[in-house]
This record gives C-alpha cells, sequence and structure tokens, in this order.
C-alpha cells in the first residue's frame, strides 16, 4: 500500500483534480490506517466532484478514526445520493449504532440494508457474499432468529470466501456466540484473511 499511496501521490502532483486517482489515494491511506490523510484526500475529492462512494469512503475514515457522529453525516449524505446502495444503508447503521444519542436510529437503516440485499439474494440465491451480509445485518438490526437462521443456511456451505467467513465471525460475535465467532475468524484466516 505505500507503494500504491506513492504512485497516486505522484499522478495527483500531476492531475490535482483527478477525482478517481484521490479516491485511490484516500483508499491507500485507508489501508495504511492513516485515516487523517484519507479523510483529508476524500475531502479534496470532495470538492471536486462530490459522489456517494467518496462520502462513504469518507465516513468508513472517519468511523475508524473514532468521530462516529461525522462519520453519520458523512453516510447519510452517501445515502442521499445513492438511496438504493445496501453497503451505504449498511454503514449508516454502524455509525449510527456507535455515534452518541444515535443508536436508537440504527435498526431503520440495517432495516434498509436488508431489504436492498434480500432483493439481490432473491436474483441470486447462491452468492455467499450477499448471504453472509445479511446475517451480519440481520445480527447488528437486533433479529438474533433471522441472523441464526441465515447463518445456518451458511454453515457447511461450500465455496465460502474468508471474507465471507470473516463476516460470518463478526455476525456470530455481535450475537454473542463467541465460541462460533471463533470458529468462523479461524476459517477467515485460514483462508487468508
Amino acid at each position: 500500500y505505500r507503494e500504491a499511496a506513492a504512485e497516486w501521490e505522484e499522478a495527483i502532483r500531476i492531475a490535482p483534480d483527478n477525482v478517481f486517482m484521490l479516491r485511490n489515494l484516500g483508499a491507500a491511506y485507508h489501508m495504511l490506517d492513516d485515516f487523517e490523510r484519507s479523510a483529508s484526500v476524500l475531502q479534496k475529492a470532495l470538492e471536486v466532484e462530490p459522489s456517494a462512494a467518496v462520502w462513504n469512503n469518507l465516513g468508513t475514515a472517519r468511523f475508524f478514526q473514532g468521530y462516529y457522529a461525522a462519520s453519520v453525516a458523512a453516510f447519510e449524505k452517501a445515502v442521499e445520493l445513492a438511496p438504493n446502495n445496501y453497503l451505504n444503508w449498511a454503514n449508516l447503521g454502524d455509525g449510527y449504532r456507535w455515534a452518541p444519542g444515535q443508536r436508537g436510529k440504527a435498526p431503520r437503516a440495517y432495516g434498509r440494508a436488508i431489504e436492498l440485499v434480500r432483493d439481490l439474494i432473491s436474483r441470486t440465491p447462491q452468492d455467499s457474499e450477499l448471504r453472509s451480509r445479511l446475517a451480519l445485518y440481520l445480527a447488528k438490526s437486533g433479529d438474533t432468529a433471522g441472523a441464526l437462521q441465515d447463518l445456518a443456511s451458511l454453515d457447511g456451505s461450500s465455496g465460502l470466501t474468508a471474507a465471507n467467513q470473516f463476516k460470518i465471525a463478526l455476525a456470530y460475535e455481535v450475537l454473542s456466540n463467541r465460541d462460533s465467532a471463533l470458529r468462523a475468524l479461524q476459517a477467515a484466516i485460514t483462508g487468508g484473511y
């Protein structure tokens, strides 16, 4: 990621208002855990051309910094610009869940993410990425029974990726099922996550 960041920094010196390059530099800084620089670059991208993707990335940077109220503001902009994107809604739910005084808004945001994911699953029922996200969103929304049902349907599924296993681990952890969370986390690590 350091090499990528250096390349994007050089590209931005040549074309300072290229949103694509700014977004990629922001992502590289994020992966380097340099969330302040990531947020700064993403703010610059928003000045050039506001988009849901950049607002979502800025919200993610602020979330990882622990600035939950600021993350909510960015995620709300992402949802406003792309209201049919489940990831934006789920991220907004996460922001609400952790922002002081806003936890009560999280179930509605997760609920919308769940609706959108279920719609996609209805068209591609074997998509393990969507199915593992659904289980996680259900757990975070407080729908324990629904989450456990979806997790059971994933149990033993072939073709689960390490990233799927990580989402399954998170879902089990949210549901306070530490043993299952650790088994899924072990599968994620074994798979290269």
